[in-house]
């Protein structure tokens, strides 16, 4: 009989969350576009007032192998050569999402507030270790704000549950012959990702500089993975910060 002993190079996910999209409409016809740079990634906005009370929402991201040196400054808490998010580790991700929601809430107060919900998509592939991760998100977020004609400032509070369907590298050991055999295994998981992101706009009218930094910490929920997993299995970029410009128009 031989015995199979199942050891893993870790049952962990690659997440990198989407920017979120943070539009702040005051009425009908308005678009807002935004294009910008973070930490992890590359992104576009984009999003339109249908309506006077509704508005559609939908963002992107992108990063491929070395477009950024500091990934995550949360991940120096373990630096090592199976972190995902180390140097020199070829890693390229994308994410898109889309949404529907209710734009200028409480606009009788000194604060405005928005909501939004909607649905998402990302793939990141880990080269080195053979991961590929998929996973699909739904998201539930407010924007609450101050808005002048040359500054916009405020919080962006959101959560997302996501699941993954992952493949990632099982090795093996068959003792009798003394030896690991790789395998490409498929795994599935879930988490609950609660942020929240401090903003600040500036400029013109029409056209403005953006900043943005944020925190977000992830929670599993669900995993078949043979191995107990826990939230430092979740390679999750915690902290980020991002630069960008915003377009104003209405059509």
């Amino acid at each position: 009989m031989i015995l199979f002993i199942f050891i893993f190079s870790g049952c962990s996910t690659m997440y990198i969350p989407s920017p979120k999209n943070i539009p702040l409409f005051e009425e009908k016809g308005e678009v807002k576009i935004e294009v910008g740079t973070s930490t992890n990634s590359i992104f576009a906005t984009g999003s339109y007032a249908f309506s006077k009370k509704y508005a559609l929402i939908a963002n992107s991201a992108f990063s491929f192998r070395y477009f950024s040196d500091l990934y995550d400054l949360g991940d120096l808490r373990s630096y090592s050569e199976t972190t995902i998010f180390s140097g020199g580790v070829d890693v390229a991700h994308r994410s898109f999402e889309a949404g529907i929601g209710r734009y200028n809430l409480m606009k009788n107060s000194n604060r405005l507030l928005e909501i939004f919900t909607g649905v998402g998509y990302g793939d990141g592939i880990f080269e080195n270790k053979d991961y590929h991760s998929r996973y699909f998100n739904g998201f539930i977020q407010t924007n609450t704000y101050r808005k002048s004609k040359n500054l916009e400032m405020g919080w962006s509070f959101y959560a997302n549950y996501v699941y993954f369907n992952y493949k990632h590298p099982v090795y093996i050991r068959i003792p009798d012959e003394m030896r690991l055999k790789e395998e490409i295994m498929n795994s599935n998981f879930s988490l609950i990702q609660p942020g929240v992101i401090m903003f600040m706009m500036f400029g013109g009218e029409h056209l403005k500089f953006t900043i943005r930094n944020g925190i977000n910490l992830a929670y599993p929920l669900s995993s078949n993975c043979p191995i107990k997993t826990n939230s430092s299995d979740t390679e999750n970029t915690v902290f980020h910060i991002s630069i960008g410009l915003s377009y104003r128009f209405k059509i």
